[in-house]
């Protein structure tokens, strides 16, 4: 339902900016560019701001300049880190390990100290007296033995306490929200005749344009179509089109042209 809410309101501004002649023309690859990146691609004409909505920065011409906004406004911050919960119980114990392969015989250890004296015999029957034998040499130690069989694992200790909550994360960028496009339309009498259309209050013109209605071919030009910027502003609050007649007459109320100026509206969220 969302996806569907943003693609509506995308052809809703493309409607607006290039007329409903032009939207058929745009809706296979229009729609996947904004379904994909939740954004909206033009191209504005530098000789007198017409836009074209398109699908990407490479369809624009040489004379003309890539203009692209927000469908939706970008997420708000993360909130604070939730309470620690209760630490859960013990685990039950695990099952015994299997027995360890057999480690291999250890070096031979070095001659032990020679022990202490064992306690004195039952005294045999006298026997002739021999002569006395030298002391044997120590016999060499034998082979270490296999280890034993592993004892069963203990039980998994308890879970320790939860650690401290960490601190917020940074201010996120500012986003768009609201969208919306204002016009203003005036009945051309004269040679040159300008109109604009403002955005409500708290709100600023992300993008604009104009068009003329019920002119023969070629007996009007858009001059000029440009964003307005109150003095000593950064931000636009509205959109000016100027369109003259080429044939440099006056053009009676009765030829029933209009000129319409477009401005695209948003509230930026700080």
């Amino acid at each position: 339902m969302f996806l569907r809410s943003r693609i509506s309101l995308a052809f809703v501004i493309i409607f607006l900016l290039i007329g409903a002649t032009s939207v058929s023309a745009w809706t296979g690859p229009v729609v996947r560019a904004i379904a994909s990146s939740g954004l909206i691609s033009t191209c504005v004409a530098n000789s007198n701001g017409s836009i074209r909505v398109v699908d990407g920065e490479s369809s624009c011409k040489g004379t003309e300049w890539f203009l692209q906004w927000n469908v939706a406004g970008v997420p708000g911050p993360e909130g604070p880190q939730g309470p620690t919960g209760a630490t859960g119980p013990t685990g039950p114990e695990g099952p015994q390990g299997a027995n360890g392969a057999e480690g291999p015989a250890g070096p031979k250890g070095a001659t032990g100290a020679t022990g202490p004296q064992g306690p004195q015999g039952i005294q045999g029957p006298a026997g002739p007296a021999g002569p006395a034998g030298a002391d044997g040499a120590a016999g060499a130690t034998g082979p270490a033995g296999a280890d034993g069989a592993a004892g069963a694992t203990g039980p998994a200790g308890a879970d320790g306490a939860a650690g401290a909550t960490g601190p917020a994360g940074p201010q996120g960028l500012p986003g768009v929200a609201a969208v919306e496009v204002v016009n203003n339309a005036v009945l051309f009498t004269g040679q040159v005749m300008s109109v604009t259309a403002m955005c409500p209050a708290n709100k600023v013109a992300l993008s604009g344009g104009a068009r003329i209605d019920n002119a023969g071919p070629g007996a009007m030009v858009l001059r000029s179509s440009y964003p307005v910027v109150p003095s000593g502003s950064t931000v636009a609050d509205g959109w000016t089109a100027t369109a003259g007649s080429t044939s440099g007459g006056s053009v009676p109320p009765g030829a029933g042209i209009w000129l319409t100026a477009y401005a695209v509206c948003g509230a930026v969220q700080p």
